[in-house]
């Protein structure tokens, strides 16, 4: 459970999640920018930076905010919701697709 087992040890699950996080993030950056055409490939990647820094800030705005009631684990804690969310969601949608996949294939 990573930083809300309170213990020192918790922190690998944290340093894990972040390197998962930035690899998908990196991995994520280079399909759009495989996807784009050259034409448009700065604005679309500056666009998207631009989001996810504007993302950063309002989550750092949160932290800030929900310091007031609770301590650092718990918000840690809050903060991984969405990305398991998100990775859920994201799995399904891949699952639904290679069944798909799978079933044109057997007509």
């Amino acid at each position: 459970m990573g930083s809300l087992s309170g213990r020192p040890g918790g922190l690998v699950g944290v340093a894990v999640a972040f390197g998962v996080f930035r690899w998908a993030m990196a991995a994520a950056d280079a399909r759009l920018q495989d996807r784009i055409g050259d034409g448009a490939r700065a604005t679309v990647t500056s666009v998207a930076g631009f989001g996810s820094e504007t993302v950063a800030v309002l989550v750092f705005a949160g932290w800030a905010l929900g310091s007031r009631w609770a301590g650092a684990g718990v918000l840690m804690g809050v903060a991984a919701v969405p990305y398991l969310v998100v990775a859920v969601v994201l799995g399904w949608a891949r699952l639904g697709e290679r069944r798909r996949a799978g079933e044109g294939g057997r007509a």
